[in-house]
């Protein structure tokens, strides 16, 4: 059809344009729960969508479970392939394998696996808006995460291991 953007047309002998999702939701009884925005992705090469509006806003599929890269799906589902961080997230791992220590005020925080048998593979941290900050691969049961150069916040430290991924919020 040749549409781009926003643009949304209903097939007929005589088409209709509507220029905004709003305008076609108000005309039609048709995608109620589309939303339209950019997903604001990690990279051309990484489409992982960090915009917090696409947080939980999916549809569940019973038979989906997870997301591309393994992550257990929320209910509701994030739209798109994968699951990612928002300030919205709330299921924050309380059962885990890790323990977070910082000394006050300085913006390191250690990561120690409780079990020396388990291994830290790498860890990205990212902002409360979903936004990735930096991404580390490693091989360690103990791990300094270096935040001072970030403003105070709320943060959140996503660790990968041998056992699977864990998510901490942490304060600076």
């Amino acid at each position: 059809m040749g549409a781009q953007g926003n643009t949304a047309i209903k097939g007929s002998l005589t088409p209709v344009l509507y220029n905004t999702l709003a305008t076609w939701h108000s005309v039609s009884t048709q995608d109620a729960n589309s939303i339209s925005t950019d997903p604001v992705f990690l990279s051309v090469a990484v489409p992982q969508p960090t915009n917090v509006i696409m947080n939980d806003a999916g549809t569940t599929i019973s038979s989906i479970t997870t997301d591309v890269v393994g992550i257990t799906r929320s209910i509701p589902p994030d739209i798109g392939a994968y699951e990612f961080l928002t300030s919205a997230l709330n299921e924050i791992n309380p059962s885990t394998n890790f323990t977070i220590s910082t000394n006050e005020g300085n913006g390191v925080f250690t990561i120690e696996s409780k079990n020396t048998n388990t291994t830290i593979t790498g860890f990205e941290t990212f902002d409360n808006t979903g936004k990735l900050i930096q991404s580390q691969k490693t091989s360690a049961t103990t791990v300094g995460v270096d935040l001072s150069m970030l403003a105070n916040g709320i943060y959140f430290l996503r660790i990968n291991s041998d056992i699977g991924l864990q998510t901490f919020k942490v304060v600076k």
